[in-house]
C-alpha cells in the first residue's frame, strides 16, 4: 500500500470514528425545588423514584444497563450559563408562571442541539412546549398504547401500555406532525399523549425531544415503581425515554462529512493511479 493510500485510509477512519463516539458521561439539568415548587421537581418526593434511578450506576454507568453515567444538576436559575455543558434538560410538571421566564433559554438550548424531556399535563404547565408550538390540552383517557420503538422496546425492557394519573393531558396531533414529531403514544380515544423528535426533526441542528402529556406516567406518586428487577410500566417508560435522549447524534457534522468525503475520494484516486 502506498503512503498516499495509507493516509487516505487514516483520514477516512478518523472521520468514521468521529461519527460513532459513545458518550461515557452526561449532564442532566433541571429546575430545583425553589424554581419549581409545586411538588413535581426532580428533587421532590413525588419524583424520587425516577430521580434516584437515573443516578443509579446500575442503570446508567460503567457496567450498568446503559454505559453512560449521569450527573444531575438541580439549578435555581435556568439560563445559558446553567445550561452550558448540559446534554439534557428535564422539565417535569412546571407551571407557566414559574417556568415561563426560562422557556427562551431552554428553547435556544434545544435549537442548538440540546435534548429535552418535557412532561406537561395541561395548558397551565407547558411553558417550553408552548414556546415550541406544542401545547398540552385536557383531557385524555387511560390506557395509553406506547407505539414508538424508542420507548416501548428500550434497554430497560418492553412496555406496550401505561396509565396517566390525576390531570391527564394530550397533545395536538397536527401540531406534533407539523413540527416534525412522531406520535409515540395514544390514549383509549386515539389522542396523542407522547411524542418524540430525533435529532434535526424539529429544525436543522435541533436536539432530540420527548414530550409526555402527563408527568405521572413516570412519577412515584403516580405509582411508578423503580425497584430493580420489578420495574413498572411507568418506570420502564421513563428510563427508556432517558436512554433515548442520552444517545448521541450519529449524523456527521458538516466538517466531518467533508473530511470523510476527502478521505474516500483519496482512496479512489489512489486506486485509479495503481491501474
Amino acid at each position: 500500500m502506498s503512503i498516499f493510500r495509507k493516509s487516505a485510509a487514516a483520514i477516512a477512519g478518523a472521520a468514521l470514528a468521529l461519527t460513532s463516539v459513545t458518550a461515557m458521561s452526561a449532564v442532566i439539568v433541571t429546575a430545583d425545588t425553589t424554581l419549581n415548587n409545586a411538588g413535581w421537581a426532580l428533587g421532590s418526593t413525588n419524583m424520587a423514584g425516577y430521580t434516584a434511578a437515573i443516578q443509579d450506576s446500575n442503570n446508567f454507568g460503567a457496567g450498568g444497563i446503559v454505559s453512560t453515567s449521569v450527573t444531575l444538576n438541580q439549578v435555581s436559575a435556568v439560563n445559558a450559563t446553567t445550561l452550558a455543558g448540559a446534554d439534557i434538560f428535564v422539565s417535569p410538571w412546571w407551571s407557566d408562571a414559574q417556568g415561563g421566564s426560562s422557556a427562551t433559554a431552554v428553547s435556544d438550548f434545544f435549537l442548538t442541539g440540546g435534548n429535552l424531556f418535557l412532561m406537561q399535563d395541561d395548558a397551565g404547565h407547558d411553558p417550553i412546549g408552548e414556546m415550541l408550538g406544542i401545547s398540552s390540552f385536557n383531557s385524555s383517557q387511560n390506557s395509553h398504547s406506547i407505539l414508538a420503538p424508542e420507548l416501548n422496546n428500550g434497554a430497560f425492557g418492553a412496555v406496550s401500555s401505561a396509565d396517566q394519573h390525576f390531570t391527564q393531558g394530550y397533545l395536538d396531533e397536527a401540531a406534533v406532525l407539523a413540527k416534525g414529531g412522531t406520535v409515540a403514544a395514544t390514549d383509549a380515544n386515539g389522542l396523542v399523549t407522547i411524542a418524540v423528535w430525533d435529532y434535526g426533526d424539529y429544525a436543522v441542528g435541533a436536539g432530540r425531544m420527548v414530550i409526555m402529556a402527563d408527568v405521572d406516567f413516570i412519577s412515584t406518586i403516580g405509582g411508578a415503581v423503580y425497584t430493580p428487577g420489578s420495574l413498572s410500566s411507568g418506570a420502564l417508560l421513563g428510563l427508556n425515554a432517558t436512554e433515548y435522549l442520552l444517545q448521541e447524534n450519529s449524523v456527521p457534522e458538516p466538517a466531518t462529512t467533508l473530511l470523510l468525503g476527502l478521505g474516500l475520494a483519496g482512496i479512489g484516486f489512489a486506486r485509479k493511479k495503481q491501474k
